[in-house]
């Protein structure tokens, strides 16, 4: 197996999504006298199918199947989206109990691996064309012109 910079971008992407869901995903500080702190992704149930979605992702660059890597990042990015909109309309509740709630740094760096294992999707399916690609036919020989006329 060839080592292309789609596979190489497709790899990184799903390693760097797989780590994100061990940074945190959550920021939870003082919610009625009771402070939890950084909730780690793969606590969550968004962290643990963006884990799983990144490992599958990394697996399908490995391979180099392209369309597979683009699906895998395109549910983990829309995956992570809606956590942070989930956690944002949980953390609104929450601050009205006096507690200090956001969305954590690793659910971003999760959305930044899941770009990059849509681009080396992308990149090893261009790859894959350019590779199959027919190439030209030679052009036609040409045939040489008749000596000039002498008069």
């Amino acid at each position: 197996m060839k080592m292309t910079k789609g596979v190489i971008i497709g790899l990184i992407g799903g390693l760097l999504t797989v780590v994100a869901t061990l940074l945190p995903w959550a920021n939870e500080f003082g919610t009625g006298g009771v402070s939890i702190g950084d909730i780690p992704g793969m606590l969550t149930g968004f962290g643990t199918l963006v884990m799983v979605l990144g490992v599958i992702g990394l697996i399908l660059a490995l391979l180099a199947r392209g369309v597979g890597t683009i699906v895998c990042g395109v549910l983990s990015i829309l995956f992570s989206i809606i956590w942070v909109g989930a956690w944002s309309f949980v953390s609104g509740f929450l601050n009205l109990a006096g507690g200090t709630n956001e969305v954590g740094y690793g659910t971003y760096i999760a959305i930044i691996g899941s770009i990059l294992l849509i681009v080396g999707g992308a990149l090893i399916i261009g790859e894959k064309k350019k590779a199959t690609a027919v190439p030209a036919a030679p052009p036609a020989p040409v045939e040489p012109l008749a000596p000039p006329a002498t008069p």
